[in-house]
């Protein structure tokens, strides 16, 4: 026998089918009241409130459904349109990803981390036109002059800051192009620049040299010395400088990534793991893996021209932990050069399980190094090698693990979340069995070979 409250649903149902969404509403609403317990009416009003763009109410609705069956799939994902459309990106990101792993489908992931992503830097341009206060404040930090300290808390993923830069300039044409642009910009933006931090890279000529008496000279000399000391990378072949980008500091160890996102012209810092109200937020100039191998003591030489002393927690390690910490960097580098070199020859089967097991020793360096970033060079070959054994449950996990770390690097929107600039990454993550060598081994299960 139908029960009243599936009645008021029905007619809930054929209302919303006509558009008729406030009638909608008002059914869904009493067979609620009827029964509490079904999961289905919170559902559905929770779909109602999303077509009235009454984002608040959608979540409310979403939560209870969520309550009455915490991995509902359909409420997770109303409940990420909601917080989407609400700009709590943090908490979209988590509904999309407890609907991935509550059996959701992969392309699903990957597209509306596309729409969070273009909406968070977004929202994050339009707050900080006016003021960066509700991220960071900008103050003097120990050692480095001044640094950008939190204003509120990060989440591992967190979009901490995007800013357009000042300029975009050709590497080739670095020198002549910044000095055109200095004088085209507001007196304001020039001042601030002037402000920022002078390496001294090109240093005050001697006493006696003409330009000493020429400050038109001089002051070119300081502009191109803030330039080397402040721009950075954007692509293989452009520079960016962002003045309020250059107020965040180095860190051997650090706790957000910097990307460019060429589509959208923007400088962008992900929060790589939590970062603390009042913390410093740092990052690294380099590609990390070009810090594997890299023991204190090179990377303080590699700093030297900047006249920079990193005082990171990599750095300022007492003598007997910087020994352990230094070894187990040169034990990084080893195993990402082993399994890189290994990739040629992944159709050497006896070799495969030896070689997880390195990738998750690795993964546990970098763990113990504070090294939050890249960890897609190892678990990207993870899945290969589970996908040329035809272990899909493994490249499944090895390939979400590749994704999530990437869209949390540089945003789900970015080339590299995409796999533009290596296409079978994000394959092994939605068509696992098309790849190049998927199933072109013997099979074998290697779900016992993680972290």
């Amino acid at each position: 026998m139908t029960s009243a409250a599936q009645v008021e649903k029905e007619q809930g149902n054929i209302a919303f089918k006509a558009g008729k969404l406030a009638t909608a509403l008002e059914h869904y609403t009493k067979a609620m009241n009827l029964d509490p317990a079904d999961v289905t009416f919170p559902l559905n009003r929770a779909m109602a409130n999303l077509k009235l763009r009454r984002w608040s109410e959608a979540e409310k609705d979403a939560s209870a459904a969520l309550h009455l069956e915490p991995e509902n799939l359909k409420a997770h994902w109303r409940r990420c349109a909601a917080r989407k459309e609400l700009g709590d990106f943090t908490g979209a990101r988590q509904d999309l990803w407890a609907y991935f792993h509550a059996g959701g489908e992969p392309q699903h992931l990957v597209d509306e981390n596309i729409k969070i992503s273009r909406a968070e830097v977004e929202a994050m341009l339009v707050a900080t036109r006016q003021s960066t206060s509700k991220f960071f404040k900008v103050k003097e930090s120990p050692g480095k002059g001044l640094g950008a300290f939190a204003t509120r808390a990060f989440q591992r993923g967190d979009l901490v800051f995007a800013e357009r830069p000042l300029y975009i300039l050709s590497k080739d044409q670095a020198e002549q192009g910044m000095l055109e642009v200095m004088f085209r910009v507001s007196p304001s933006a020039r001042k601030e620049f002037m402000s920022l931090h002078d390496s001294g890279t090109f240093p005050v000529p001697p006493e006696g040299d003409p330009i000493i008496n020429n400050p038109q000279a001089a002051e070119m000399v300081k502009i191109r010395s803030i330039q080397d000391s402040n721009a950075l990378g954007a692509g293989a072949d452009k520079l960016v400088l962002g003045l309020r980008f250059a107020r965040f500091n180095f860190s051997c160890a650090p706790n957000a990534r910097y990307s460019w996102h060429d589509a959208t012209r923007t400088m962008r810092l992900h929060a790589l793991r939590t970062i603390e109200k009042g913390e410093e937020i740092t990052f690294a100039s380099a590609t990390q893996d070009d810090m594997y191998g890299k023991t204190r003591k090179e990377r303080q030489e590699r700093l030297k021209p900047y006249n920079f002393a990193c005082l990171c927690t990599a750095c300022t390690l007492p003598r007997p932990e910087q020994v352990g910490s230094d070894r187990r960097r040169k034990e990084l580098l080893r195993l990402h050069d082993g399994l890189h070199v290994h990739r040629e020859h992944i159709r050497e089967p006896w070799q495969t399980k030896s070689k997880l097991f390195d990738v998750v020793k690795a993964l546990r360096i970098m763990e113990e190094e504070g090294l939050a970033a890249d960890m897609d060079d190892f678990t990207s070959m993870a899945s290969q090698l589970c996908s040329f054994h035809s272990d899909w449950e493994s490249v499944k996990y090895w390939a979400t693990r590749t994704y999530e770390t990437r869209a949390a690097q540089y945003g789900g929107d970015s080339q590299r979340a995409l796999g533009a600039l290596e296409p079978q990454m994000i394959d092994l993550l939605l068509s696992p069995r098309t790849t190049e060598l998927a199933g072109k081994g013997q099979v074998e299960l290697f779900t016992d070979v993680r972290p």
